[in-house]
């Protein structure tokens, strides 16, 4: 029989490791408020920016369909592992096919959300969709992120 001591100790670590994780520090300076920051560390420890290289992530920069593809792609394990996320989220009825490098529009980008939580069987579309941003047809990086951030609670 397991003494209290050690029942403990064992319950200590399982809180440990199951409430404190890893997430790697982004290399971009341009990203200031602390949510934002926590959103982009996030997506960046997924592998989910790897179309935005050095120092910079260029928050305002309109997304492209398969910057966001790759996101909502390194988000869900349960893709079948490939080299075109765009493929894979199409195939899956989340993301329709077409131009990968065009901007991705706000209409689209509410439909990918709506079809990604149905997907996933998740509640969350207030969330994930914020609302939107005036004057602009065209999702920012950083939209894209907070999205991305919000799907996972």
């Amino acid at each position: 029989m397991i003494n209290s001591k050690r029942l403990a100790a064992l319950c200590g670590v399982f809180f440990l490791t199951s409430v404190v994780t890893a997430v790697a520090v982004s290399p971009y300076t341009d990203i200031s408020d602390k949510t934002d920051k926590a959103a982009v560390d996030y997506v960046y420890d997924i592998q989910g920016l790897t179309f935005a290289q050095g120092a910079e992530f260029h928050p305002l920069q309109p997304v492209s369909r398969q910057e966001f593809a790759d996101m909502l792609y390194r988000l869900t394990p349960s893709l079948r592992p490939t080299e075109d996320a765009l493929a894979v989220l199409a195939q899956n009825k989340i993301m329709q096919k077409g131009s990968a490098e065009a901007a991705l529009t706000r209409a689209e980008y509410e439909a990918v959300i709506k079809a990604y939580i149905t997907y996933m069987r998740q509640d969350t579309l207030q969330q994930a969709v914020p609302e939107q941003t005036a004057g602009s047809d065209t999702v920012s990086r950083l939209e894209a992120v907070r999205s991305v951030y919000a799907l996972i609670g």
